[in-house]
């Protein structure tokens, strides 16, 4: 889900989808309603993620610890970046 040598990112676009995806919710909104609503708005995008998350952990050599998120925790983390930009402004 993190850029390697020349790879595109999952997200493209990922801060404004972020944004509009929470102008759609209430102004107290919880993780699990922010990703419900993002999965509703893109399912193009939730499919990619889930996608590369399935991939990543298939590479996974046996014995070795996973360093990627879960692809819920991917769209938490794009979230509280965004949310931690958006304060910084």
């Amino acid at each position: 889900m993190f850029l390697k040598n020349n790879q595109m990112p999952v997200i493209l676009k990922k801060d404004e989808k972020v944004r509009e995806t929470i102008a759609t919710l209430p102004a107290k909104y919880t993780r699990d309603e922010f990703i419900d609503k993002f999965k509703a708005l893109y399912p193009a995008d939730w499919d990619k993620i889930e996608k590369s998350d399935k991939a990543h952990r298939e590479s996974i050599k046996l014995g070795k610890i996973n360093p990627m998120p879960s692809a819920e925790q991917y769209l938490v983390n794009a979230l509280n970046v965004w949310l931690k930009k958006s304060s910084q402004k």
